[in-house]
C-alpha cells in the first residue's frame, strides 16, 4: 500500500517529542511490513533548521522523507514548496495519514487529500492541549505539554 504521513516536523527534529517520536516509528514499522512510505514534512527544528538534503528524498529505514524548506511565519510551520509538493502528489498515494492539526502542512493535506479521494486519517497528537498551542503561537521549539 502506498501511504504518505504528512507532519510538521519530523525526525532527527527530536525536539518536538511524543509527535516526532511516534510518526518516525509508525512509518519505519510499515515500511519494515513492506508498505510504500512517504513523509512530507519541514526542515524546522527549533529556531534554526535540520542539516537535511531539500531538493531529494532521504532514505530513513525505507521511508521516503521529503524535506521542504520552512518559511515566515515559521510557527505555522509554512513552506511553499511543501504545498506544491502536497498539491501534485496526494493523488499518488492511497492512505494519507495526517500528523497534528491547524498547522499549514497540516491544512494544505487536509484541503488536498479530501479532493484526491485518498483515504485519510488524522492523528491530532499535542494540539488539543491548551498550553501546546500557546507555545506554538509564541514561537517556542517544544510542542511539549509537559513542563
Amino acid at each position: 500500500m502506498r501511504v504518505l504521513h504528512i507532519i510538521p516536523n519530523f525526525a532527527p527534529a527530536w525536539r518536538y517529542g511524543g509527535p516526532v517520536v511516534a510518526a518516525d516509528g509508525l512509518t519505519r514499522t510499515l515500511a519494515k511490513l513492506g508498505h510504500e512510505v512517504t513523509v512530507f514534512t519541514t526542515n524546522i527544528d527549533g529556531d534554526g533548521i535540520l542539516d537535511v538534503p531539500t531538493a531529494r528524498p532521504v532514505n530513513r529505514d525505507g521511508v521516503r522523507v521529503w524535506y521542504f524548506p520552512v518559511q515566515r511565519p515559521r510557527w505555522y510551520f509554512f513552506s511553499r514548496q511543501l504545498a506544491q509538493a502536497i498539491r501534485d502528489g496526494v493523488g499518488d498515494f492511497e492512505i494519507v495519514h495526517i500528523h497534528m492539526l491547524f498547522l499549514w502542512p497540516t491544512t494544505v493535506g487536509s484541503f488536498c487529500a479530501g479532493r484526491g479521494g485518498s483515504l485519510t486519517l488524522f492523528t491530532p497528537l499535542d494540539c488539543l492541549i491548551p498550553r501546546a498551542s500557546e507555545k506554538r503561537m509564541n514561537g517556542e521549539a517544544s510542542l511539549s505539554p509537559v513542563e
